[in-house]
């Protein structure tokens, strides 16, 4: 038999507009379950971007678009820089209230629309592209981690189906086919692959070996068509290379400016990446802990069930009413209950759809048929890609199982990917062949069933009549495919019975893992009856189904049941995601209590931390420190703290120096300019009686009483010199800014550490450089070093005015070390030191000087990044939208 064309297959329903069907559906939606971001005084919840963080200055926008550095953490590090992508042209649109109110809308929107226009390029008519940009969109991949903060993970997919279409554009074409626009389609590809790239930065990098793969896949595919019949089988892989060859090139043009960003941030010097003298007795570094590091993000087998079935082990841990997640994911290796690490951690959702699932069994079903016949909806070629999507998807998913099976060890031992963490990410590849299976399937259903009208005179059955006659007229292999899906259901509901009598023992394990037993109970009665509601869809979509493949139905009743597919989908995907949607009033969680008015005035003087040891009531202060202060409040009043709130990967730089000092906290303090110690009140002399008896630097400052808030849902620090906390300061912490008339230069950082640590060195009087040839050898006595203070600051550049210099001094800077960081005295560059192995410092002459930090970037890769994006995603949204009329 003759292949199908997609692109010549009769469409059913003669109605134009599937993009703009596609757009209302989700904006409707969006609307719905967003809601609350319309409130004035409300934004989304945000794991891993709270708004108290992205309103910091070190987020500010357009300034972070040349270099990121972050000084309210430890003593500064670089971030990777904003590159010029859909996530910060919201953020640059909207501002931070704009973007922390919408940016979980428009980036599901984008990758809804995205997926649309992966499916008209596939040859969908407007119910395939609405459906299936559906699907994408509110994918729970996507929509929970846009809920979570991770906005960039819809653009990272977005950009991917962009991709996808593009190269699907070639499948139409010969195999051999040099032209111009040939060439641009696939340098397109490359623009989508480097838009995920710059907004899901390892994922991106993973989902471009898949695209690589499409786009040889398709250029091998294609060798059957008239114009390449007869040309040799090395040449198409030639072509093939040639074309992963441009797409791998563009990528990386696209992508520039975070590949550069992320090669000095996450890659370069990162203490898990570097082994080249790790022995088995440093764990730091070994191989073990590598692992562990990288796999703890793993999808137990079990787990798989989340794909269809969302609310199965719940959703996010805070969830009320028993929704609470209660599974494995993010679990600490070797986790004991009642020990050290975590039990779970679980900020997103992996449900597919029970349609979506449904629908792509179906094509999978026939895609894997032996023999070719008349009775098969798709093309020989298609089945084959429908064989190939099968394969990405099953491999896929064995990957992400992680440490849970053998099989990411493949994956693990190579040189890049080994680098990359959380095997789960594997999960979204393994859901974008579930998508595109699913247009696939639809694509089949409209070409084989929606598109034929056998019934004439304008005879309507009833939907009883249609579904009984169409038992009977259901193709012999469609016939087999609905058995299947009925033996399935029923295994479904042997499961579920299998479920509610394992009660006893499932409850048991979640108290094992910290749930008490109260909220297990419930917890578990609220997963029985999410499978029960995926039963019943199950079945639902079995009928919807049966419908179709039965052909009993006019013109009408096809309109309709397309609609009805839709309204089920919105239906089943409004229940699956309502779950995650969380906000909170900003406003009243960002008060500006007594406390955070005392810090800010003091935030350029020294660093805050959380005294370590105490009773229970020290215990609580330290979890407020550590989950709410230093996340929320002090960011957003920019007030430095010497623990970092998120940091998943140490340089070896800071991995050294707080091994150097783990037993030696006071001078850690001292060198960190760790000022204000938050801790209980009366705590002050019995530390200086322990600590420090001879110079007693510590002293409470400020007592404060901890109030809820009104209505009580946070709490507030006030003054009350009567109150059960205070700030403790301390006086021997070095300042931010000092200028040191003593120092000396050290040969080795293996000398400066080992004076550092010595306890009869004073870091107020003498500073430790590290040997420069611009720098002289200091002959002046020892003495405090003199505070100055800045006359301008900005995280990425400040000045300071130091009058009266009376002889060779040393400016020291506080703040970490960084190459990329410049300095100007008097107008002209000057050297920066290296001082106290970590710190920045600046060589001055007697007299007065005016001194300028400014952290500089190079510019031109983002540039060219902008370029590309500027140009070509508009492009491949012309040649997506032009792909494939109604």
């Amino acid at each position: 038999m003759e292949d199908l064309n997609l692109k010549d297959s009769s469409q059913p329903l003669k109605m134009r507009g599937g993009l703009f069907i596609l757009a209302g559906v989700l904006i409707a939606l969006l609307i719905v379950l967003l809601y609350p971001a319309f409130r004035a005084d409300t934004v989304q919840f945000s794991n891993d971007g709270p708004y108290g963080v992205i309103s910091s200055d070190v987020w500010k926008l357009p300034g972070t678009f040349l270099g990121q550095w972050n000084d309210l953490n430890w003593l500064g590090n670089e971030d990777v820089a904003a590159p010029p992508n859909v996530t910060n042209l919201i953020r640059l649109t909207l501002g931070t209230l704009g973007f922390a109110k919408f940016d979980a809308f428009l980036a599901t929107l984008f990758a809804g629309l995205c997926g649309g226009l992966l499916f008209r390029a596939l040859g969908g008519n407007w119910w395939v592209c609405a459906m299936g940009g559906l699907a994408v969109g509110l994918n729970s991949n996507n929509f929970s981690n846009a809920c979570w903060g991770l906005g960039s993970r819809p653009l990272c997919f977005g950009g991917a189906m962009l991709a996808l279409g593009m190269i699907t554009l070639l499948k139409g074409g010969k195999s051999s086919d040099m032209s111009l626009g040939t060439w641009l389609k696939v340098a397109l590809a490359g623009v989508g692959a480097g838009l995920s790239i710059m907004e899901g930065y390892d994922l991106g990098a993973i989902l471009c070996v898949y695209i690589a793969l499409y786009m040889f896949f398709v250029t091998l595919e294609n060798r059957g068509d008239s114009g390449t019949s007869k040309a040799s089988y090395g040449k198409l892989v030639g072509l093939g290379i040639g074309r992963v060859c441009v797409i791998a090139l563009i990528t990386a043009i696209t992508a520039s400016y975070s590949l550069s960003s992320l090669k000095d941030t996450q890659v370069k010097d990162v203490g898990v990446f570097n082994e080249e003298n790790a022995t088995e007795a440093e764990t730091a570094n070994s191989a073990r802990e590598r692992w562990e590091f990288s796999t703890q993000w793993s999808l137990p087998k079990i787990e798989t069930l989340r794909m269809m079935i969302p609310g199965l082990m719940g959703y996010r841990m805070d969830s009320p009413d028993g929704q609470g997640y209660w599974g494995s994911v993010g679990e600490s290796p070797g986790y004991q209950a009642g020990g050290a690490g975590m039990p779970r951690f679980s900020g997103s959702g992996e449900y597919t759809g029970v349609l979506v699932l449904l629908l792509a069994s179906w094509a999978v079903a026939y895609g894997w048929r032996r023999k070719y016949s008349n009775d098969i909806p798709f093309s020989q070629s298609e089945m084959r890609y429908i064989k190939f999507w099968s394969v990405i998807g099953v491999v896929s998913l064995l990957l992400a199982y992680g440490r849970y099976a053998p099989f990411y060890q493949l994956v693990y031992i190579t040189p890049v990917f080994g680098m990359f963490r959380n095997p789960i990410k594997y999960l979204v590849p393994c859901h974008i062949s579930i998508l595109i299976l699913f247009g696939y399937a639809m694509i089949g259903i409209c070409r084989k069933y929606l598109s034929r009208v056998e019934l004439k005179g304008g005879i309507t059955p009833s939907w009883g009549t249609a579904l009984a006659l169409g038992w009977r007229r259901l193709y012999t292999y469609d016939r087999r495919w609905v058995w299947g899906v009925l033996i399935w259901t029923g295994l479904s509901v042997l499961g579920l019975l299998l479920f509610i009598s394992s009660q006893d023992r499932v409850v048991a394990w979640m108290q094992k893992t910290g749930i008490e037993l109260q909220t297990a109970q419930l917890t578990f009665a609220v997963s029985m009856w999410e499978v029960m509601i995926y039963i019943a869809l199950l079945l639902a979509g079995l009928l919807l189904m049966a419908l179709v493949l039965g052909r009993q139905m006019n013109a009408k009743q096809m309109k309709i049941l397309c609609f009805v597919f839709l309204a089920a989908m919105v239906v089943d995907f409004y229940h699956a995601n309502r779950p995650w949607v969380v906000f909170y009033n900003y406003q009243e969680r960002l008060q500006k209590d007594d406390m955070i008015s005392w810090l800010t005035a003091r935030s350029k003087t020294g660093r805050v931390t959380c005294f370590p040891a105490g009773n229970q009531y020290a215990q609580s202060l330290r979890q407020l420190y550590t989950v709410e202060w230093m996340q929320h409040e002090f960011p957003h009043y920019n007030i430095p703290t010497l623990e970092s709130w998120m940091e998943p990967r140490k340089t070896l730089d800071k991995i050294t120096f707080e091994k150097n000092f783990s037993t030696n906290i006071m001078r850690y303090w001292e060198l960190t300019s760790a000022r204000y110690l938050l801790g209980i009140a009366g705590v002050a002399e019995a530390i200086n009686e322990s600590w420090d008896p001879e110079k007693r630097r510590f002293a409470e400052t400020f007592h404060f009483t901890m109030e809820p808030t009104q209505p009580p849902r946070y709490m507030l620090a006030n003054t009350n010199h009567e109150g059960p906390f205070s700030i403790i300061e301390f006086s021997g912490a070095v300042p931010r800014l000092a200028l040191y008339s003593h120092w000396k230069m050290m040969p080795s950082d293996e000398m400066t550490l080992a004076e550092l640590n010595d306890l009869a060195f004073d870091p107020m009087q003498t500073l430790l450089v590290e040997q420069s040839e611009s720098v002289p050898l200091c002959g002046n006595p020892a003495e405090d070093a003199a505070a100055l203070e800045y006359e301008s600051y900005s995280p990425l550049k400040f000045s300071v005015n130091v009058k009266g210099v009376s002889k060779n001094s040393i400016l020291l800077v506080n703040d970490r070390f960084n190459p990329k960081w410049k300095a100007f005295v008097d107008g002209k560059p000057a050297e920066i030191l290296r001082c106290n192995y970590i710190a920045r410092g600046l060589y001055l002459t007697p007299g007065d000087h005016h001194i300028e930090m400014r952290f500089e970037q190079s510019t031109g890769f983002f540039f060219l990044s902008l370029l590309f994006m500027v140009v070509g995603l508009p492009t491949i949204f012309v040649f997506l939208r032009k792909s494939h009329a109604d």
